[in-house]
């Protein structure tokens, strides 16, 4: 596992991101891979799943 940020601000470590968090991190990165479709073209490409659920 990787080593917790500095926060310069605190003096200190920062916490280690949450498994939410690291996951989000990981979608917003696929995301970013993917040129940033919209979410309503990721719906299309997803089938039967709404862009609100995205």
């Amino acid at each position: 596992m990787a080593e917790p940020e500095h926060d310069p601000q605190l003096g200190e470590r920062a916490p280690a991101p949450t498994a939410a968090e690291s996951f989000a991190a990981d979608l917003r990165k696929l995301r970013l891979d993917a040129g940033q479709p919209s979410f309503r073209t990721m719906a299309r490409t997803a089938g039967s799943i709404s862009h609100t659920t995205l």
